[in-house]
């Protein structure tokens, strides 16, 4: 984390309390002589501490602000560059992902239930899944018994998680069934991971995607039809009742891997950045 940020902030938020802004202007009104009686008295009863309560506020309002900063540091870098950043503050990604957390509460649905609901029902046999963007794993942990997951992520945030880079796993060609991407098109490079996709399906696997809907500058149908460049063809997809999520499920039908990936068109979704409540 930026430690000039997080000061920064620190002061701004501090500064910026309702209480701290009575306390400077309360000081300004009094006159010198009642300010000196007030500092020369010994009965501070008139000093009132911060109730537990601000206090929490205050810092749920920090937790809240470096989130947001990591959160949209995420979507304008590249997933290299995001890497070497939270290798070089191991805290980041702790914070952003417990920052995540709060937010996945505030959501209409959990977006991880469609995808393991696919899993679940569709595959006689246990399947082979990349979870690619994984967090904190948690479609290994509900589908452990019914399919071997592979997690990925930047950071490992526990043991079911495999640090790498999504555009390059240490998967073998044609060794999946089954490809996740949760709210995971994060960075400028998500042609990278689609790519990677494609490299890691056997042929005919699937590959499920969930993103926020307001993430696609025109019609979700649109951005999967550009899809095909990169071996896939759309089996199934849908916005969400409530409109938050847009959800596809997509086939492998042609092999990429002759086919160097600066030659496919290039992928961009809008930020997702989280307003300030």
């Amino acid at each position: 984390m930026d430690a000039r940020y997080i000061a920064n902030l620190k002061k701004a938020l501090f500064d910026s309390s309702p209480k701290r802004k009575r306390n400077r202007l309360g000081v300004k009104a009094r006159s010198q002589g009642k300010t000196k009686k007030a500092l020369s008295s010994s009965k501070p009863s008139h000093v009132k501490r911060p109730s537990l309560r601000k206090a929490d506020s205050l810092d749920n309002d920090i937790q809240s602000s470096m989130f947001r900063f990591l959160n949209e540091k995420m979507y304008k870098c590249s997933s290299s560059d995001a890497s070497q950043y939270f290798a070089e503050n191991p805290g980041a990604f702790e914070l952003y992902h417990k920052g995540f957390q709060r937010q996945l509460q505030k959501w209409p649905n959990d977006p991880l239930q469609w995808p393991e609901q696919i899993i679940r029902k569709e595959f006689e046999k246990s399947p082979i899944v990349a979870d690619l963007g994984c967090g904190d794993a948690r479609l290994a942990l509900h589908l452990k018994g019914l399919a071997k997951v592979h997690s990925f992520d930047l950071v490992a945030v526990n043991n079911r998680v495999t640090v790498c880079d999504m555009s390059k796993t240490p998967l073998p060609k044609e060794s999946v069934d089954v490809a996740v991407f949760c709210l995971a098109l994060m960075g400028t490079n998500c042609r990278d991971f689609i790519f990677e996709a494609n490299r890691i399906l056997k042929m005919n696997g699937l590959l499920l995607l969930v993103e926020v809907a307001s993430r696609f500058n025109g019609p979700f149908k649109d951005f999967l039809k550009r899809l095909k460049a990169f071996g896939f063809k759309i089996a199934a997809w849908e916005i969400t009742k409530d409109t938050y999520f847009a959800r596809a499920r997509l086939v492998k039908f042609k092999d990429l891997s002759y086919c160097p990936v600066s030659s496919l068109p290039n992928l961009q979704l809008s930020p997702c950045l989280y307003k300030k409540r």
